[in-house]
């Protein structure tokens, strides 16, 4: 394992730490969120944290938490979250960031706005002096408005890249 592999795996079991048994608990997506739902479901295994429940992300993290024998809930029986942790894409010297980068912007955002506190985690690697300098800002469209935002994002001077 890298010394950014480390530190990432670092960051996401301390973020782990509080969580506590009974809790909803956002899960987000990414590198650096994987070894935090590996640890998590390590330590539901070993019964050092219980009847833990996780609403994620992405359709990767679901995919991720189904393998790693990790329960699953919807907002249907659980409308508010206890905790989410996720990663961030980008972050700067004032903690404004980028998150969805990856392509589960809309959910990540729904699942931080029914959370009652959030953790975000964050290595060296994400650090930037200003947003959009490692990565794009990220814009979600609904398929109706594609042609339409498109437009209007080039109107006022931003570089589109469409991704399906």
């Amino acid at each position: 394992m890298d010394a950014l592999t480390k530190m990432k795996q670092k960051a996401a079991y301390r973020a782990v730490e509080f969580v506590k048994s009974g809790m909803v608990v956002g899960l987000g997506t990414g590198s650096t969120f994987k070894f935090a739902l590996e640890r998590m479901a390590d330590l539901l295994e070993k019964k050092q944290i219980e009847s833990l429940m996780g609403i994620a992300s992405s359709f990767e993290t679901e995919k991720m938490a189904k393998t790693l024998d990790f329960p699953l809930t919807t907002f249907t029986f659980h409308p508010k979250i206890d905790l989410t942790i996720d990663g961030a894409d980008e972050i700067d010297p004032d903690l404004n960031m980028l998150k969805g980068g990856g392509g589960a912007l809309l959910k990540e955002k729904i699942i931080q706005q029914s959370s009652r506190r959030i953790i975000t985690i964050v290595d060296e690697s994400k650090l930037s002096p200003q947003l959009g300098t490692q990565k794009s800002l990220p814009v979600e469209v609904i398929p109706f408005a594609t042609q339409t935002e498109e437009n209007f994002l080039k109107s006022i001077g931003a570089s589109v890249s469409l991704r399906v």
